[in-house]
């Protein structure tokens, strides 16, 4: 029960920090920021925040440094890039899917593939066992 709780908690910080992401995302294009930088600000300040709460809510480390578990944290999320823009490919090319239910499928995939590499780099534990 407690891996549960704990992939619960992650998944819980990503989906309430999503909105924060696109609104910052969405308020400095209107502030003129072309919608690429805008994006990636977005996605930086979800990142780092996800990582700060993950590292006292989530996962208890407050061993792990923000400096190294930050720059640890961010080359997960870059592959997560990778794996989203790689299993929406195959849902939409292979498998017939439309772009949105791809999209979706690409999230959850990414989601999974977040968390555990998460756990074993950025937070150096085991992410189906909880000590």
């Amino acid at each position: 029960m407690l891996i549960l709780k704990r992939i619960l908690k992650y998944g819980s910080v990503n989906l309430v920090l999503l909105p924060l992401n696109i609104l910052i995302a969405w308020i400095l294009t209107h502030l003129g920021m072309h919608y690429l930088l805008a994006t990636a600000i977005g996605f930086t300040v979800q990142i780092t925040l996800a990582f700060l709460i993950n590292r006292r809510w989530t996962f208890e480390k407050m061993s792990i440094t923000v400096t190294s578990g930050l720059a640890r944290s961010m080359v997960v999320e870059a592959t997560a890039l990778m794996v989203v823009i790689v299993t929406t490919w195959i849902g939409v090319e292979y498998l017939s899917l439309s772009f949105v239910s791809a999209r979706i499928a690409a999230v959850v995939v990414a989601g999974v593939w977040c968390y555990i590499l998460d756990s074993l780099f950025t937070f150096k534990t085991h992410p189906f066992r909880v000590t």
